[in-house]
C-alpha cells in the first residue's frame, strides 16, 4: 500500500488557489438519477467565460437501476410466495 504523499503547507494552498484562467473540464456525469449532475452540466455550459468543456461522459445509470430494481422485485416476490400474508399477521 502506497503512501500519500507529503507537501508543504505553502504547495498545498498554491495547487487550491484558482487557477486565473479558464479551466478545461471533462464532466463525467449520471444525469438519470438526481439532480446535482443536471445543475453541473448546466453550470458548465452556461459558464464559458470561466470553463471551457472538453467532453461529456454519461454513465448508463438506468440499465443498473432496472436490474437492482428486478432483482429486488425478485427477492421480495420469492419472501412473499414462501411466506403468504395470511401467515404472516
Amino acid at each position: 500500500m502506497s503512501a500519500f504523499p507529503v507537501i508543504s503547507q505553502h504547495r498545498m494552498l498554491e495547487r487550491l488557489s484558482h487557477p486565473q484562467r479558464k479551466v478545461r473540464i471533462v464532466l463525467d456525469t449520471d444525469t438519470f438519477n438526481e439532480i446535482d449532475d443536471q445543475f453541473a452540466v448546466v453550470y458548465a455550459l452556461k459558464s464559458p467565460e470561466r470553463i471551457q468543456v472538453e467532453a461529456f461522459y454519461a454513465a448508463p445509470f438506468t440499465t443498473t437501476c432496472r436490474q437492482a430494481r428486478r432483482t429486488a422485485w425478485k427477492k421480495a416476490s420469492a419472501n412473499c410466495i414462501a411466506s403468504p400474508r395470511s401467515s404472516r399477521k
